[in-house]
């Protein structure tokens, strides 16, 4: 069953791209970037800005903002996640400058699956600065209903499979409670889940605190900018294939072939968690 929203549903946000942001994500990240007036923000790191606006009584007890404002209702799921996302970069998006955000609910997807009741609901954002269009992004987030059972590493690795290529770029992160903390303070991310083990075993049987999509996301698309100084990326997109949770360190590959790079996320057991694909020039 598909149902559409009213496509008049829209919200639009404001906001100043902060240079003090941007250095906090790179300490964050460990990284020796500093950013001033005018210099170009890396991929993916918009998510530091356009936050949502939600005051305490109107969060869930996961943390999350409630569902039924602009994020739908879907009746019997209790839980929703970040599946994906895809991305289409028009122009670069500067710091010390205001940009615009709008959003738009597209579509909500309610199915039956093997594991019970799903719902899939597809957001479209659009993103501005000084009357030039940045970046067109598409989310993928997914609704399931509670756990009847343990989540545990045995049977997370029980749904994944080894990457499909080889990595010519490698690199280990090691997780930790702070940089998860962080993360989600940088992006005023409630989610319980990254932040309060308790609360993920009492309540969603995860073992351990869970690593953010889009910071793998993130990492991943950092690779090329790494290593491809002079690449400039064109579109972006990603897929969540199993969680990493905190006490595993996991690796961030890529391969480039012709103006396609191939990136990928493994747990500490060769397994892929994510993977994701960019074109490039």
């Amino acid at each position: 069953m598909v149902r559409m929203m009213d496509k008049t549903k829209e919200i639009s946000q404001t906001d100043y791209i902060s240079t003090d942001v941007l250095n906090r994500m790179s300490l964050t990240l460990d990284y020796d970037l500093t950013f001033d007036t005018g210099d170009i923000v890396p991929k993916l790191w918009h998510w530091l800005f356009f936050l949502p606006h939600v005051k305490a009584s109107e969060e869930g007890k996961d943390g999350h903002p409630k569902t039924g404002g602009f994020i739908p209702i879907i009746e019997g799921l209790d839980r929703r996640m970040w599946a994906g996302s895809r991305f289409w970069f028009h122009n670069e998006l500067y710091a010390s400058k205001y940009a615009q955000k709008k959003s738009k609910v597209v579509s909500v997807t309610e199915k039956e699956g093997r594991s019970g009741k799903l719902g899939f609901v597809l957001v479209r954002h659009e993103y501005y600065q000084d009357d030039h269009h940045i970046l067109s992004e598409e989310t993928d987030i997914v609704y399931k209903q509670a756990p009847k059972s343990e989540t545990t590493v045995a049977n997370v690795n029980a749904t994944l499979s080894t990457p499909a290529k080889t990595a010519q770029w490698s690199e280990t992160i090691k997780p930790s409670p702070v940089l998860l903390f962080k993360y989600s303070a940088l992006t005023f991310n409630g989610h319980r889940i990254h932040y309060d083990r308790d609360f993920c075993k009492n309540n969603f049987g995860f073992p351990g605190l869970v690593v953010h999509g889009p910071l793998i996301a993130t990492l991943l698309v950092e690779l090329i900018r790494k290593n491809m100084a002079d690449t400039k990326v064109l579109e972006y997109s990603f897929r969540a294939k199993g969680p990493i949770f905190d006490f595993q360190a996991f690796k961030i590959e890529g391969r480039q072939e012709g103006d396609i790079v191939s990136l990928w996320a493994v747990n500490d057991s060769g397994l892929e968690t994510m993977s994701a694909r960019a074109k490039i020039i």
